[in-house]
């Protein structure tokens, strides 16, 4: 039960909505099929699920399959054929395709195209030229799922995108990126971005205020406003928050306040602008990418709006990661409305190890779902179900149900066994409908 198989889930949720409009330009090749033929060459032409009224510059037969690139031209759209006869999108045409992009024919090439072709989306010689080239150090399954991940949900198609999600898809929490980063910068000479980086590794990593296992021990459990606070902090010194911040205080026309934007992402940024070493480069752009790509799964779509981070939690003198979704509908302030809400809490814990808790809320009704290996958890939880309803009523929540559930096997996991929640879907497009969680 890995938790970024959690990201993954939503990196494969890459279907691009039939609904989509179709807006061809100059320059972009397209596969499509000859649907219908009218007079003077003037065709219909089904690309993915658009019909394009198109006039054809050679004669072609219906039901055939090509690779067309739009051409100058008013009024109707102007296809020109790639390929020679009897393409039909097979490899000689992608390969005829291929020289016209002047890109050599090799299987990445290829399956570059393969992607483009079967997902019927058009392309670009720049869009080719840029995911080639950066498709040449990746793992081509891992590298073509990152394409596709950043085509369907209309994200900026650069490296620098592609490197966030890419590195967001790999097994290696962000306390561990953290942990190399500073093991680097300790080795290397200190400049001024690296003290300030090491300070606000400390900072993330180590806290006297944050309670410890002796604290619970004495009853002394921390307060629900210490917790909420501890998290906003830590989101907030990562610096996920921080390009908001930036336009907060261009609006409102605020002094700028260095110390005020002293966070884990702008003082990487800055660290890279020093042309730091080789190792402490590679270990600062790596935790910069991780940190970006959760920021470009947090959507908006609508008044739908999905919120993804990880962050390294230091609790009960325990080090772990953090990792969290928050999807939901937004109130009439912007914020996701508390009332109508979906949680999910990945953790690993010392003792319970990889731990998923699922948490719905309608109307203020909580709804809770824990996945867990052990065999015991129901009755090791059995005593502190009453103080948590009762906290949750301290709140106006009410807790309705607790499930828990094991992962379905060892190759299993939570994700997988609920990827069929609309939930867990980060939405491509708003139509409309309201988004039931």
């Amino acid at each position: 039960m890995q938790p970024l198989n959690f990201v993954q889930s939503l990196l494969n949720q890459n279907q691009l909505s039939d609904n989509l409009a179709l807006t061809l330009r100059p320059g972009q090749i397209v596969s499509g099929k000859v649907v219908k033929l009218f007079p003077n060459q003037i065709a219909e032409v089904l690309v993915g699920a658009n019909k394009v009224i198109a006039q054809l510059e050679v004669p072609l037969s219906v039901h055939e399959r090509h690779w067309f690139q739009v051409q100058p031209g008013e009024g109707k759209v102007h296809l020109r054929v790639l390929e020679g006869n009897g393409g039909n999108g097979h490899v000689s045409s992608n390969g005829n395709v291929l020289k016209e992009l002047a890109l050599p024919i090799s299987k990445e090439n290829t399956a570059l195209l393969e992607l483009f072709q079967n997902k019927q989306l058009p392309l670009t010689k720049e869009t080719m030229h840029t995911a080639a080239d950066w498709l040449k150090d990746k793992t081509l399954v891992d590298g073509l799922k990152i394409i596709e991940a950043v085509l369907s949900k209309q994200l900026p198609f650069t490296k620098n995108v592609l490197n966030s999600l890419y590195v967001i898809q790999e097994d290696e929490p962000i306390s561990s990126l953290l942990d190399k980063l500073q093991t680097h910068l300790k080795n290397g000479e200190l400049s001024d971005a690296s003290r300030r980086l090491n300070s606000i590794i400390d900072q993330l990593r180590f806290s006297e205020s944050k309670p410890t296992a002796s604290s619970f021990q004495n009853n002394e459990a921390p307060q629900p406003q210490f917790i909420k606070d501890e998290l906003k902090s830590a989101i907030k010194t990562v610096g996920f928050s921080y390009e908001n911040e930036m336009v907060k205080i261009i609006r409102d026309n605020e002094p700028f306040n260095v110390n005020k934007l002293e966070t884990l992402k702008p003082v990487l940024m800055h660290l890279l602008s020093e042309e730091a070493a080789g190792p402490v480069q590679h270990a600062a752009e790596k935790l910069l990418n991780k940190i970006t790509g959760y920021q470009l799964l947090s959507q908006e779509t609508g008044p739908i709006q999905q919120l993804i981070f990880q962050i390294p939690l230091t609790f009960l003198d325990k080090r772990t990661d953090l990792t969290m979704q928050w999807s939901g509908r937004k109130d009439k302030n912007g914020q996701i409305d508390p009332n109508f809400c979906r949680v999910l809490f990945y953790l690993n814990l010392e003792h319970l190890k990889e731990t998923i808790v699922d948490l719905h809320v309608q109307n203020r009704v909580i709804s809770i779902s824990i996945v867990n290996h052990r065999e015991d958890l129901k009755n090791l939880a059995y005593k502190y179900i009453p103080y948590l309803k009762e906290r949750l009523q301290d709140f106006k929540y009410y807790l309705s149900t607790i499930h828990f559930e094991k992962p379905i096997d060892k190759k299993s996991n939570y994700i997988e066994k609920k990827k069929t929640l609309s939930s867990l879907n980060l939405p491509n497009q708003y139509n409309g409908v309201d988004f039931r969680i």
